[in-house]
């Protein structure tokens, strides 16, 4: 191996001492370059974002108009369907009330017109049984008076069939009023059957028997 000299040693070091200077000054300007550089390149990147952004959010402030818009719509649709449907109700309603009204005032005129029939059926209840009532009591007068000429006749027919003296005479008595018409004749009650023993003297009798149907005549 071949010794270097001293020499030779200081004059290299002496011509790459301006070398390295100038490529240390290099490197460090570079250095400065890059960093320049990446600053440069990272406003860029950051103006770039903010853009992006910013074209993001007017997209996205045009999409929330759309939508608003669109909402805007649909419930303008559905306040004028809303305002049908009630409308719609209203007149439902109305038509209900209408027709209960109707109805009402149909089943009190009804509700009159049967009281009107009650009140004319009672009354005419109540004629039928005054006529009734009238009517029985005519039939019980003029049945009673009828008892009472059968009564008159029979007497009159007992009377007749005695010759003279006396008569036994038997009679059922089945009206209460009977005792009241035979009583001046002197007859004797026992069990609803009297056994009469009169002393008959015609011309008192004739007269008697007279005087009975002419009351019985005015009774009818």
């Amino acid at each position: 191996m071949a010794s270097t000299h001293p020499h030779t040693i200081n004059t290299f070091a002496e011509n790459l001492g301006p070398s390295s200077a100038k490529l240390a000054a290099g490197t460090s300007q570079d250095e400065h370059v890059k960093t320049e550089i990446e600053k440069m390149a990272k406003q860029i990147h950051e103006s770039d974002l903010v853009n992006q952004l910013k074209e993001e959010l007017r997209e996205v402030k045009l999409k929330a108009k759309e939508e608003a818009e669109d909402l805007t719509q649909e419930m303008a649709e559905l306040r004028y369907q809303f305002t049908g449907m009630l409308e719609e109700e209203s007149r439902r309603r109305a038509l209900v009330e209408e027709a209960s009204i109707r109805r009402v005032q149909d089943l009190e005129a009804q509700v009159q017109k049967e009281q009107q029939k009650s009140i004319t059926a009672l009354r005419h209840f109540q004629e039928v049984n005054k006529l009734a009532e009238k009517q029985s009591m005519e039939i019980r007068r003029l049945k009673t008076a009828l008892e009472r000429l059968h009564q008159v006749s029979g007497l009159e027919s007992s009377f007749e069939s005695c010759s003279s003296g006396f008569c036994n005479i038997k009679q059922n008595i089945l009206d209460t009023e009977a005792p009241k018409e035979t009583e001046a004749l002197g007859f004797v009650y026992a069990n609803n059957e009297v056994d009469h023993t009169l002393e008959w003297h015609p011309d008192e009798a004739t007269y008697d028997v007279e005087k009975d149907k002419n009351v019985t005549e005015e009774d009818l």
